[in-house]
């Protein structure tokens, strides 16, 4: 049975008392819950939420239906789904018959049902939004000439570099009790796959060292180092998922041990196999106009990937950072 750790959120959460949840406030004010939801078949395709991928089907042929946390990613303000599918790699258009449906879903942390705040999908060859553009009651979501959750018009536009490539996205404003994140001050970063092969692979070499120095410090169980590195993403998702503080932390570390002893598992190398001694790693390309920056393969998915000696499966760690200045700092 294949084991693995997905991003880490998807595990038991610590419930906290809202102080002060009164009873006129709306779920966006208490405890938001927010989640992705995804239902797709009959397409290659990725899911970006607020400038990060959170989800990416490159098969064509399963049928998925799935939910993704991420109260991790929602601002106060302007927030974004966007959609990337693939063109029919033989025909160069879109394909057949494909079906993708994807949903801000929101609910109070402490209930069960959850109801759709705005969303899109892609159908029959075209896209659409599953709200029309305007302002919505916070309350009860219908439409309401002074609602406070304001739907935008869906974007849908081809990417001017991979021709293969087709994005939408509908964006929507509404403010939440959740704190302002980090990232929000981060450095808005290029659309790496505009820089061309050789400006590609030089940014490519630059930021792969991150991920091999991470590797490097967990093989030596460096935790002091770990936790100052991991701080911010650990603090931000303690916040974000209500848990007592140093929760996440205490989980981050308990995985990286797990992984740390070479009797246990090995590590993938991040440098080729030909003795080359470059890297075979590749920047995140569909995420565009983002304050995220991650390292990924087409193979295994994220790049700190463990497998294990006795054959049980694997482990994988994804790790995103953002920029601030001249400097790389894990934020997801």
């Amino acid at each position: 049975m294949i084991k693995k750790l997905v991003r880490f959120f998807c595990v038991s959460l610590v419930i906290i008392t809202c102080v002060g949840c009164g009873e006129d406030m709306t779920v966006f004010e208490r405890k938001p819950f927010f989640s992705i939801s995804v239902e797709g078949h009959g397409a290659a395709y990725a899911v970006l939420m607020n400038g990060l991928t959170v989800y990416r089907s490159i098969d064509r042929e399963i049928q998925v239906s799935t939910k993704i946390h991420v109260n991790h990613l929602i601002v106060s303000g302007d927030n974004e789904i966007k959609i990337l599918v693939y063109r029919d790699e033989d025909t160069g258009t879109m394909p057949e018959g494909a079906k993708v449906a994807v949903n801000l879903m929101l609910r109070d942390f402490d209930d069960k049902d959850s109801k759709a705040v705005f969303g899109l999908g892609f159908e029959n060859g075209h896209y659409y939004s599953s709200r029309e553009p305007g302002n919505y009651s916070t309350v009860n979501f219908d439409k309401s000439d002074d609602g406070k959750l304001i739907v935008k018009e869906l974007d849908v536009k081809e990417d001017d570099v991979w021709k293969k490539i087709e994005f939408a996205s509908v964006n929507a404003e509404f403010n939440t009790s959740l704190p302002r994140w980090a990232f929000e001050n981060g450095d808005d970063l290029p659309v790496y796959t505009s820089l061309g092969r050789d400006g590609f692979n030089q940014e490519r070499d630059r930021l792969m060292p991150l991920y091999e120095e991470i590797q490097a410090k967990i093989s030596a169980q460096d935790w002091g180092w770990i936790k100052d590195k991991f701080a911010e993403r650990n603090r931000e998702y303690d916040l974000a998922l209500y848990r007592a503080p140093g929760e996440t932390e205490k989980l981050l570390i308990k995985s990286f041990k797990n992984v740390s002893n070479p009797d246990v598992a090995t590590p993938l190398s991040l440098k080729k196999s030909d003795g080359s001694g470059k890297y075979w790693g590749a920047m995140d390309v569909t995420m565009r106009e983002s304050k995220f920056m991650r390292m990924t393969s087409r193979s295994k998915g994220a790049m700190l990937f463990y497998n294990f000696k006795d054959g049980s499966g694997s482990e994988y760690f994804d790790v995103v950072f953002r920029r601030q200045g001249d400097q790389w700092i894990i934020t997801r």
